[in-house]
């Protein structure tokens, strides 16, 4: 017989074996079980993929791919319902090294519905470092390329935290949230317990974190501002309150860092300023190689150092555009920006909707003392953030004068120009807050506690509210809450979009014919012709035809739930 490359025959079950290249990690008992039965019932409906085996013994097959057929019809052979001697149809592959056979299970697994995430993170991170571009693997995957890029994600997770998601302690939404963190954040979650966590608890916790001293990588000493020592944390953390300040000295000293490794002899040494640090990009460096440095210096100011690593030849366009997921079309501030634009919206919406914000007062009432619960939280932030803004939202006058007439009615002073800082009690003995409040008629207890529970309410976390089921999304539909009525794009928004952005916006809402070739303009130029266009058309009842797509432009993020650009399908 002529042996050629590929080969159609049948071999006995007991000459072949299992491959210590399968992707597939967990394979689930019951599955195989079902999967017997079904052969059993139907016979073997796709050939066994396998291999010559290497070494001493003659006419034995690895298995490429199939390995769950081969463990239904060892299954069936060990309960008598198969010879051992069964015949198995094949397809031989000769002239195939490990690297291939290892190329062609995983994408023959990642074809399946019934693999792990945590397998398809793996799965397809190892097609990555075989040089294969995002458009390939979504080709024969059938991945789209958003999934692609969640999965190389999920495979750079600390080992508690893959554990975690593969043992069922924590679900897939929880582990994609995870990956904002660093492994230090990522194993200190996992300890606490994540059981009766979301991921948008996740995200609020990582985002919102303080930034703890232990942090630092610059002498403290020179840190000038306040710290907060928190008597309650496990070990007595400290905290820096002057962000800016940390941020300021921690830049520094990740420069001198960089300049410290670069005279330790590493080559090249270069910084990560992402949240997510790509380990798939780098290998670790053999024989003498001393290899380069990356220091990953994350937007929450932790730093990591990986020594003795060197950068994978991988295609480059892939890594572009894995790099170009990393970089969000909004950034935390802008995120921020959004999130308390709409949590003043919706507070203005229930001051008009008593029934709807005593509703809420139930749900977190019910919750207080758990992880649900806001109502340790006495004010949204949404009241304070617009204090040093130049442009204040139109529905933050109506939360204003609301706080104003209650304090008026408590009998309390005014001490801030802040309306909301005039309800800090903090130095009002409770003896007296109480007899005001024994004092006020119905009518006026009724305000007071739509107010206080309007006040507590807004979007939790500062990052894009995605989550249809959540709170704040489920009362801002019941509410009909249309952003386009309490909000349109000034100055304060427009600054923080780049130059391409802003062109994108221009082609949107097609005003064009306010520039000419907007090209040409600086983006100072650009976002004052845009601020005082959409002035106009906002203080206008009606507008010409042309003018209605800017008008009703309104970024997807201000949806309710938020539409993120940067997990479209």
């Amino acid at each position: 017989m002529t042996i050629t490359t590929n080969e159609y025959s049948q071999i006995t079950l007991d000459k072949i074996s299992k491959s210590k290249n399968n992707p597939r990690k967990r394979i689930d008992t019951n599955s195989i079980k079902e999967l017997a039965q079904s052969i059993k019932t139907d016979g073997l409906l796709h050939n066994l993929v396998v291999k010559p085996k290497g070494g001493k013994k003659k006419g034995v097959y690895e298995i490429i791919s199939g390995e769950r057929r081969f463990r239904a019809l060892s299954l069936l052979a060990r309960n008598g319902e198969l010879d051992k001697n069964y015949v198995v149809p094949v397809d031989i592959r000769h002239d195939i090294d490990d690297e291939q056979a290892k190329r062609i299970a995983t994408v023959e697994n990642l074809q399946r519905e019934d693999m792990h995430p945590m397998d398809e993170a793996i799965a397809v991170t190892s097609l990555i470092q075989d040089g294969k571009s995002l458009e390939d693997i979504s080709a024969q995957t059938g991945f789209s390329i958003p999934l692609i890029r969640k999965r190389i994600r999920l495979a750079d997770l600390c080992d508690e935290a893959q554990n975690a998601l593969r043992n069922g302690r924590i679900n897939l939404s929880v582990a994609q949230a995870l990956t904002l963190g660093t492994h230090d954040q990522q194993k200190r979650l996992i300890e606490q317990g994540l059981e009766n966590r979301d991921a948008e608890d996740v995200r609020y916790i990582l985002t919102d974190e303080k930034i703890a001293i232990s942090k630092a990588i610059f002498d403290t000493k020179i840190y000038k501002s306040n710290i907060t020592f928190d008597l309650f944390a496990d070990e007595n953390e400290s905290y820096f309150d002057d962000r800016e300040e940390f941020f300021t000295l921690q830049d520094k000293a990740v420069e001198e860092l960089k300049t410290q490794k670069e005279n330790e002899g590493y080559s090249p040494v270069e910084i990560c300023n992402e949240s997510y640090f790509g380990s798939y990009q780098y290998r670790g460096a053999s024989g003498d190689e001393k290899g380069g440095c990356v220091i990953h210096y994350s937007p929450y100011g932790d730093v990591n150092i990986h020594e003795g690593i060197v950068s994978r030849d991988l295609d480059k366009n892939t890594i572009a555009e894995i790099a170009d997921r990393q970089k969000a079309t909004y950034s935390q501030p802008m995120c921020e920006y959004f999130a308390m634009h709409k949590s003043i919206a919706l507070q203005s919406a229930l001051l008009a909707n008593p029934r709807k914000a005593k509703e809420i007062a139930v749900v977190q009432l019910i919750t207080a003392g758990t992880w649900q619960s806001k109502i340790n939280v006495p004010f949204h932030k949404c009241l304070t953030y617009f204090e040093e803004s130049d442009t204040l939202p139109r529905t933050f006058e109506d939360i204003n004068f609301a706080i104003t007439s209650t304090v008026k009615s408590l009998g309390m002073e005014n001490h801030h120009d802040t309306a909301c800082r005039n309800l800090n009690c903090q130095n009002q003995p409770v003896s007296d807050i109480y007899s005001c409040v024994k004092a006020l008629d119905d009518n006026e207890l009724d305000k007071v506690h739509l107010l206080l529970t309007t006040l507590c309410f807004g979007q939790s976390g500062i990052d894009l509210d995605t989550d249809e089921k959540s709170l704040f999304n489920l009362v801002a539909n019941d509410l009909n809450i249309n952003m386009l009525d309490h909000w349109i794009p000034d100055n304060d928004f427009l600054n923080r979009r780049n130059v391409n952005q802003l062109q994108e916006i221009i082609k949107e809402t097609e005003t064009s014919q306010l520039f000419g070739s907007a090209s040409s303009y600086k983006k100072k130029d650009i976002v004052t012709i845009l601020t005082k266009h959409f002035e106009k058309l906002g203080s206008l009842d009606k507008c010409e035809e042309k003018e209605m797509k800017a008008k009703h432009w309104l970024p997807e993020a201000f949806q309710f739930p938020a539409i993120d650009p940067d997990s479209k399908q």
